[in-house]
């Protein structure tokens, strides 16, 4: 047996002092991390709405921030509040890299926050075109990609709920799960690289879209998507701004005990939780929003 194993990494004094966590604690003028914990579950209120003054939140947060109810999931937050996660998500600007994707054949493609944001406006504007609403399903099979951000932070702009599926799956298993939800437009590649070999799956997409009667409007093929945007280049960002509860995207159950089971996440509650997550528990960036070197565009 061996003993009590310690901490892998313990930061210098100043560090911690810096961190976002510890300006959090001093904001809430709490004694330590561990009391910062224990008020941010017996005064919800209070911790949401700092966290959401500290997270340099976009949007209006409304005169309410928790409604409590007998069952927890009845409970609400933020009831009144409107934004938009991916005005939150891209809020910064300028040159640098906002994303790095290197595909198994060793292709490496970027955004900056410039781009990104040119192009996902250019997405917005396509979608509405096509006829895509607020509540409107918009789901992709697309390999991790800049095109699979683009689409999800398109969608959400315009207040679409999206939903996608890996291009290895069979038509059947894509089926199973979108089928579910009703979508509307429907994004998807012909083919991916696996251990360097290509597999095509336009027969897969074709099957597809015969099973899904909802859909209007299918984006195929590998640029399919940038040519999709390419006539609505240069439009303006103009997110809409929507309930907290509005849902952001679904994600489904692996379907082993079962059909996939639908899990509808809302925008405001993914928002707040990732910016609580990367700013308080990782740290990343420069502390708090208010004190960051970089500031939000706008």
């Amino acid at each position: 047996m061996t003993g009590p194993i310690g901490p892998l990494w313990v930061p210098s004094q100043e560090r911690a002092a810096a961190s976002a966590m510890a300006q959090m604690v001093a904001r809430a003028g709490q004694p330590d991390s561990t009391a910062l914990q224990s008020w941010s579950v017996s005064d919800l209120g209070a911790f949401w709405s700092l966290l959401w003054e500290v997270a340099g939140v976009r949007g209006e947060p409304g005169d309410e921030v928790y409604v409590p109810a007998g069952r927890l999931r009845d409970a609400r937050f933020f009831p009144s509040a409107r934004l938009n996660f991916a005005d939150n998500a891209l809020a910064t600007s300028g040159p640098e890299l906002a994303l790095i994707a290197v595909d198994e054949c060793g292709r490496r493609r970027t955004r900056s926050w410039d781009q990104l944001r040119h192009d996902v406006a250019a997405g917005a504007a396509a979608l509405q075109a096509a006829g895509v609403d607020p509540g409107d399903r918009v789901v992709a099979v697309l390999p991790n990609g800049i095109e699979a951000v683009e689409v999800m932070l398109a969608a959400s702009a315009v207040g679409a709920v999206f939903a996608s599926t890996s291009p290895d799956f069979g038509a059947g298993a894509i089926v199973d799960r979108f089928a579910q939800i009703g979508p509307t437009l429907l994004v998807a590649v012909e083919g991916y690289h696996y251990r360097g070999e290509r597999y095509d799956i336009g027969a897969n997409v074709d099957d597809v879209t015969r099973s899904l009667p909802s859909v209007r409007t299918v984006v195929r093929g590998e640029i399919g998507w940038e040519r999709f945007c390419d006539p609505h280049r240069g439009s303006p960002w103009a997110p809409a701004r929507l309930p907290f509860d509005h849902p952001l995207y679904i994600l489904f159950s692996s379907g082993t005990t079962g059909a996939p089971k639908c899990i509808v996440h809302r925008s405001g509650g993914v928002l707040l939780q990732h910016r609580k997550e990367h700013l308080l528990h990782c740290d990343i960036g420069s502390a708090t929003a208010s004190c960051t070197s970089r500031q939000p565009a706008g």
